[in-house]
């Protein structure tokens, strides 16, 4: 065998490994990327719940603030604030601050729900890019292989 066939058929195979290992730390350094977006998902969406709560409860103070007013200035001008239709015009307050409040985190819990659906996407993409990773380095490998054969193959019949 001649020596520039060997030499060929090592830089071929360096080559090919150099080739392999370069696309697998590539797809492994892609994976970290979206493993680190996973994590910033998670914890968007564990924010908007925490936000969701915090609006909840300043809907619930502004229905209480409101309430109170009201029944200061029912008694300053002399009506029963504990019956009929100012107890009514309360209690309505009370409905509908509580059904802002359950606004509030219904859509903070629909954000965040979505915010871990993107989160289990990401997660599987990771996944997908390490495995892509692995398959594009096996297949380098088997055709550097196949071009190493060949230049072997090559060799022979010339000689």
């Amino acid at each position: 065998m001649g020596a520039a066939t060997v030499a060929t058929s090592g830089i071929q195979v360096a080559g090919t490994l150099l080739a392999a290992q370069g696309q697998q730390a590539d797809a492994k350094q892609q994976a970290a990327f979206a493993r680190q977006n996973q994590q910033l998902a998670l914890r968007a969406a564990a924010d908007t719940r925490v936000r969701g709560e915090q609006a909840a409860g300043k809907a619930r103070t502004e229905g209480s603030r409101v309430v109170g007013e009201a029944k200061a200035a029912l008694g300053a001008s002399g009506v029963d604030a504990a019956g009929g239709s100012a107890q009514d015009a309360m209690a309505t307050t009370r409905m509908f601050s509580e059904l802002d409040a359950q606004t509030l985190k219904n859509n903070a819990a629909r954000e965040a729900w979505g915010l871990n659906v993107e989160a289990a996407n990401i997660g599987k993409q990771a996944l997908a890019l390490e495995h892509r990773g692995r398959q594009a380095a096996i297949a380098t490998l088997l055709t550097g292989g196949a071009q190493v054969a060949n230049t072997f193959a090559s060799y022979k019949r010339s000689t």
